[in-house]
């Protein structure tokens, strides 16, 4: 006959309430008539919609990413920005590419660490 696998307890006993409260339905939802409601306090409060949207792309990696530029991806910084702006640049199929909207912004993260080998390598110059 096969014996109960033993059960293990990772970690010692809780604190405080943190998840045992929330996991045993012992929660207070929020009470609106709690809610601060001072005309004046906002100057956004009941709108329905922002007065002005920003759009843009906050995660781009370019060719001196090694994620990026060892899958292919031949833009760099320079480029990638002037995408971004709505300007023609040569995509990295070799087709001419532009946005129909420029972006309002954009962040190019490139990673730190060993940025640009990827280039060097394809270069021929590591």
């Amino acid at each position: 006959m096969a014996e109960e696998p033993q059960t293990v307890r990772l970690g010692g006993e809780a604190t405080g309430a943190g998840t045992l409260t929330a996991d045993s339905g012992e929660y207070q939802p929020a009470d609106p008539a709690k809610f601060h409601k001072e005309p004046g306090y906002s100057p956004y409060a009941g709108r329905k919609y922002p007065e002005r949207p920003y759009f843009g792309d906050e995660h781009v990696h370019t060719a001196w990413s090694a994620d990026a530029g060892g899958s292919g991806t031949t833009l760099g910084p320079e480029e990638a920005t002037r995408f971004a702006r709505g300007e023609e640049v040569l995509s990295t199929s070799g087709q001419p590419v532009k946005l129909g909207t420029p972006l309002d912004w954009v962040v190019i993260s490139d990673h730190s660490d060993g940025m640009g080998v990827i280039a060097e390598i394809k270069g021929g110059t590591l």
